[in-house]
């Protein structure tokens, strides 16, 4: 089971414009979502700089790829999986906008039929994904033991 930290983030040069209160810049501002968030995307408005972004078209998605292609042109800030965005966020490609996080209210599941288990793709892929979520948890722990 996987349960994803949501930030809001965005690209460095609409950041900057929230942080300035750029109004011009924010009227072209979308909120981006992925429709898995949509009952807590108020939550974005929580944040104390992005009341203003209520106004604004909200664009949802159903596939994670196009929704974070959308947020990294520029479109709009989004309440995103930081765990998906790890090298956009050390490369500076995307930025978050507020140190608030949000719990993913929705969980997922790796699946697979049950002969693969070995496969090396799959063995990889599993093993990445187990060490990022214990890292996750030892992090939001207080850097206590891997589970």
């Amino acid at each position: 089971m996987i349960q994803l930290d949501l930030r809001a983030i965005a690209t460095p040069e609409i950041a900057e414009a929230v942080l300035t209160d750029d109004k011009d810049m924010l009227r072209q501002t979308h909120v981006l979502l992925h429709v898995t968030e949509r009952v807590i995307w108020a939550s974005l408005f929580e944040i104390p700089a992005l009341p203003g972004l209520r106004s604004r078209p909200l664009l949802t998605f159903e596939n994670y790829t196009m929704f974070l292609q959308t947020v990294s042109r520029g479109l709009g800030i989004a309440l995103a999986p930081v765990q998906l965005i790890k090298n956009d966020l050390a490369k500076g490609r995307l930025v978050t906008v507020s140190d608030m996080a949000v719990k993913s209210r929705s969980v997922g599941y790796l699946v697979y039929q049950q002969q693969m288990e070995n496969y090396p793709p799959l063995v990889a892929f599993r093993d990445w994904l187990r060490e990022t979520i214990a890292d996750d948890i030892a992090r939001t722990n207080g850097g206590g033991d891997r589970q």
